[in-house]
């Protein structure tokens, strides 16, 4: 990691029943040395994803993984160890470079708004760029275990 590295997580939230629920997940690094700022980065990010989510060539198959997020159970949204909280106690609370993908969820159960994610996150096409700082992170990751420098991007696609 460069000395002014700045991580971020990315997480692609959605009503389902009463209660929004995490769809996808991934962490990035911004390297200030290729963006003027760290918040420039993001907000390029964020504009992206919501142009991504937005367009009406994808809203078939959004709606598609939508519906298929409704019928998931509470359980399912909280299974693995990953999906839980246990304050700050342990070192184990994120994830790491030992971590094995049998030790939690998988890392995309929706595939179709996870690639979405991805794209918008790493493809700066406008600027030549296609990033490879990213790392997807259990879909339904708890907040509180990203390891993010304090820096989160939320995005509703409801």
């Amino acid at each position: 990691m460069y000395e002014h590295d700045v991580r971020h997580q990315v997480f692609v939230i959605s009503k389902t029943g009463d209660r929004y629920h995490g769809l996808a997940a991934a962490n990035y690094e911004t390297h200030l040395g290729f963006s003027s700022s760290s918040g420039a980065t993001a907000l390029e990010c964020c504009l992206r994803l919501l142009d991504i989510f937005q367009s009406p060539d994808n809203r078939t198959l959004l709606q598609h993984e939508l519906y298929d997020a409704s019928l998931l159970s509470e359980e399912d949204y909280n299974e693995g160890e990953w999906s839980k909280w246990h304050g700050y106690r342990r070192n184990e609370d994120w994830l790491d470079d030992e971590d094995r993908p049998d030790e939690g969820p998988s890392l995309s159960k929706f595939s179709f708004i996870t690639t979405c994610m991805v794209l918008g996150i790493s493809a700066a096409l406008n600027r030549g760029r296609v990033s490879s700082r990213l790392i997807l992170t259990p879909w339904n990751l708890h907040i509180e275990r990203a390891d993010n420098d304090g820096c989160n991007t939320i995005v509703d696609i409801n």
